[in-house]
């Protein structure tokens, strides 16, 4: 038999190494639009600016209309409050009842008389009651209101009435009439306004 030649294995190609990129520059990419020259789409999502700066506008608006209404809710209510008040006080107390004709029915002497009584002057208006400091005060018409106003509960025991006259004495030559004629009829306005019923006397 002839020898046979030997047979060498042959090694594992070995793979030449890649050289890296990492140093090297990328290429651009085209930004050219790959469908055709298209320009891209706009997501129907997102809103232009000049649309957002208005819609911005119209909260702020909105908001600040918001806050106005409060502030003039908050007022007026205020003010009703306050005329409520005001209004409350331009009336006697609601625990002065009606007049009790019982117990002034037989008074005959106005010093026996414990509600206010009322003389009409030519410089004012008199009241006298046991609740004034002094026992009386004279005060201009437009005074009258408040004056009684002020009287507690227990200058009323006979209720919401009062008896008035008009002032005995006058000047010789009357010049005193008109003034004492307005001031009568300044009294009857204020006293009817405050439910207050007048038992008018003679002139002492």
């Amino acid at each position: 038999m002839e020898p046979r030649e030997p047979r060498f294995c042959r090694s594992p190609s070995r793979r030449k190494p890649q050289a890296t990129r990492r140093g090297l520059p990328r290429p651009e990419r085209s930004r050219e639009p790959s469908d055709g020259g298209r320009p891209p789409r706009v997501s129907r999502n997102v809103r232009p600016l000049n649309e957002t700066r208005r819609v911005e506008k119209g909260f702020s608006v909105r908001v600040l209309l918001l806050i106005a209404g409060l502030v003039l809710g908050g007022v007026g209510g205020t003010i009703t409050i306050q005329n409520s008040s005001v209004q409350a006080q331009e009336k006697l107390n609601p625990k002065i009842p009606a007049p009790i004709r019982a117990k002034y029915r037989g008074i005959r002497d106005a010093r026996d008389w414990l509600n206010p009584i009322i003389t009409i002057r030519a410089e004012g208006i008199e009241v006298d009651s046991r609740a004034i400091p002094s026992g009386r005060k004279t005060v201009a018409s437009g005074e009258l209101r408040t004056l009684l106003l002020s009287l507690p509960v227990s200058a009323w025991p006979y209720g919401r009435v009062v008896i008035a006259s008009d002032i005995g004495l006058r000047q010789v030559d009357r010049s005193d009439e008109a003034p004492i004629k307005r001031n009568h009829e300044a009294a009857e306005r204020v006293l009817k306004a405050l439910h207050v019923e007048v038992d008018w006397w003679p002139s002492a």
